[in-house]
Formats: structure tokens, sequence, C-alpha cells
């Protein structure tokens, strides 16, 4: 386990600017009783604002006007989330090895169970390119001796329907000189186009 005192400070720091070419906030205005704290993995998709709160998913227009809420809580606690804008459904993965197919609106399309092989597994991050969902997973396997377990990381390919295309093993590369990025460090995976 880390902790925040654990990591560098040059990994805490820095600006949204540094990074991106235009910075701009956004109010949200919420309407009835929804509490939203500590917002992440916003994502747009056209007219569209995405965020999860608390493992609940929500839509926001680019105005910041609630839309609606797109997962209840007794039904699923999302962990990550993409959006096909082509079908236009949200891909929301829950926490118990299930997968669920929202229309945009929010109404469920579809649930999914996982196959068998996920039990030992945790996905990290998702990303949406090309028609393909891409995870970055960690999965513990027995070592080599098997006298003891192993965490292995991987990116895994999947289609639209989380079935499985191919997986890439991750391995940390000894470069020769000191490593910035730790290796407990949570990957994000992304794509650049």
């Amino acid at each position: 386990m880390c902790m925040v005192e654990d990591v560098l400070e040059t990994f805490r720091m820095g600006a949204l600017s540094d990074i991106a070419e235009q910075v701009m906030a956004i109010p949200l205005q919420i309407e009835g009783d929804y509490s939203i704290e500590h917002i992440k993995n916003v994502r747009q998709s056209g007219n569209d604002l995405f965020l999860l709160s608390e493992q609940v998913l929500y839509r926001f227009d680019r105005q910041g006007q609630f839309i609606c809420q797109v997962t209840q809580p007794e039904d699923i606690q999302v962990g990550e989330y993409l959006i096909n804008s082509v079908a236009g459904q949200l891909i929301v993965a829950g926490n118990r090895q299930d997968i669920h197919y929202y229309f945009l609106d929010g109404e469920l399309l579809a649930v999914k169970q996982l196959d068998e092989g996920y039990q030992d597994s945790r996905l990290l991050s998702l990303s949406f390119f090309n028609g393909r969902i891409w995870s970055a997973e960690e999965e513990w396997v027995p070592s080599a001796d098997r006298q003891e377990y192993v965490v292995e990381r991987k990116v895994v390919e999947y289609d639209t329907s989380f079935r499985k295309i191919n997986t890439y093993p991750v391995v940390q590369g000894d470069l020769g000189r000191e490593q910035w990025i730790p290796f407990w460090t949570k990957p994000m995976f992304s794509v650049l186009k």
C-alpha cells in the first residue's frame, strides 16, 4: 500500500494549463437532492459532460446544466466508464465483475457478467479507441517457483461486448538509470489518435 507521503513531491505539483491547450471552469448547476462531491473521471462527448462522484455516474451539458443521474448506487458501484458515442451508449464497469450498458439518457440497456477468471484480476483504467475497449489490469498469478503469488500488469484489448481479443504484458524495463515513476503507481491508460 502506498501513502500520499510516499509519492514524490514532483508528482503532486503542477497545473492543468501545463498540459492542456485550454482550461475552462464550468460551474455545475445541480437541482434536487443530488450530492456531488469528489468529482473524478470527467469525460466529454459532443455537448455532454459525464463525471463520477462517489461511484455514481452523472451527465451534464457543457454549460454545467444537470441532465440526469445515469447510474443508481443500489444497482452498480461505478469503477470506470467509457463513452461509445457512435452507438450512443455508456459502457460502465462495476465493482462486482459486471458491465452495465446504458443509453446516454441513463436508460439501462443491458447487464453483462464477466466470464470466470476475473476473480484475481483488477481493472485499473479503461480507454475507448477505434471501436475497441483497452484496459490496464493487474492479476495475481503464481510465481515461477510457485512458492508465492506476484502481481502482473497487462494491457487487454476487448470488443464492445467485453470479449477479450488480445493481451499484452506490461513489464518494468531496466533503463539503466533511476526511474522517476514507481511501479506501484496506478497506470492511467489512454490512447492518442
